[in-house]
């Protein structure tokens, strides 16, 4: 049971905001096995994997259509807009040359600017733990500051493909607010776009999970927690300036109080000893009150800060995001 709720962490989370680790060239996920082509087939499978491996390795600087995080040389020169999917940091070194690996975006991130009013949204909502397509969930995009989504900006409902359109009003920083879902017997879920979405973030179908009320209680089960219906939670996936879950990554709330329980991952299970995020980049505080929070996570190696981040925090509801560098003050 704990490696169906958390051998996707990562994946759940980069699904709901941006790039899913292992997806092919028609967007959908890959599924490990085979399609009963045999052994000799999962031979030829494991051979063409490796290759592949070795391709990924040699493509992992590229900083294509899928890249998500602008920022400066060293002369101030501006980058190339981009889309504010959640999607790879590009930077340059003094050079010129690409150091859209680790932490050397760091200091140089820049949002992308919007060049449009409005842009449409699409998202394909799914179960968790079931993957099966959710229908009838409330899609509602909502302003940073609504902390209620009393107001929404747009409302749409899932159709029988978990597939629903909202529209996403673009100020001068893009939409910079917050995707409500709910449905009946599911966690209310906030999940925040980072960076910001801009025009040509909104392209293509975006993926959305959610958690069911007995895989939170399942979670917090594992943390020896009970949940407290006053407060809420949030799940954190820390991405380095490759969009690589981030190892080594440490977190800091200003609201978390005695009752907030900071917890990462380890080996796939929730942990509230372990010091910093593992191979998953997984992180994130149960019993959180409600209100606006300041999230920031640092290197554990040198606790430089690679990013800040403001959400909102919602009794009885669970605030997702993949949160790459963003810039810094």
């Amino acid at each position: 049971m704990r490696e169906t709720l958390w051998m996707s962490a990562a994946a759940f989370l980069l699904g709901s905001g941006s790039v899913a680790c292992g997806d092919d060239s028609d967007g959908d996920a890959d599924v490990a096995g085979d399609d009963g082509g045999g052994e000799a087939e999962a031979d030829a499978d494991a051979d063409a994997d490796a290759d592949a491996d070795a391709d990924m390795e040699a493509d992992a600087a590229d900083d294509g259509a899928g890249d998500a995080v602008d920022a400066v040389d060293a002369d101030g020169d501006a980058l190339d807009a981009d889309d504010g999917a959640g999607d790879a940091v590009d930077a340059v070194d003094a050079d010129g040359g690409p150091i859209d690996e680790g932490w050397n975006c760091v200091g140089l991130v820049v949002n992308p600017t919007p060049t449009a009013s409005t842009t449409l949204w699409t998202t394909v909502v799914t179960d968790f733990l079931g993957g099966s397509p959710l229908e009838s969930v409330v899609f509602r995009a909502c302003a940073g500051t609504d902390a209620a989504c009393s107001s929404p900006l747009d409302t749409a409902t899932t159709d029988s493909a978990g597939r629903a359109t909202v529209e996403l009003p673009l100020g001068a920083a893009g939409f910079d607010g917050y995707f409500d879902m709910a449905l009946d017997g599911y966690v209310p879920q906030l999940r925040w776009p980072l960076p910001p979405v801009t025009e040509v973030a909104a392209t293509g179908d975006h993926p959305s999970v959610m958690l069911s009320v007995t895989g939170v209680g399942m979670i917090a089960g594992l943390l020896g927690v009970t949940p407290d219906a006053g407060r809420g939670h949030i799940v954190f996936t820390a991405l380095d300036c490759g969009n690589i879950p981030a190892v080594g990554v440490v977190g800091e709330l200003d609201t978390a109080d005695a009752s907030a329980l900071l917890f990462y991952t380890v080996g796939d299970t929730p942990s509230t000893t372990a010091t910093e995020t593992d191979a998953s980049g997984t992180l994130g505080w149960l019993n959180v009150p409600p209100g606006p929070a300041v999230a920031t996570l640092r290197r554990a190696d040198t606790g430089d800060i690679v990013a800040r981040t403001t959400v909102l925090v919602r009794a009885g509801a669970l605030t997702t995001a993949a949160v790459p560098p963003t810039p810094l003050p």
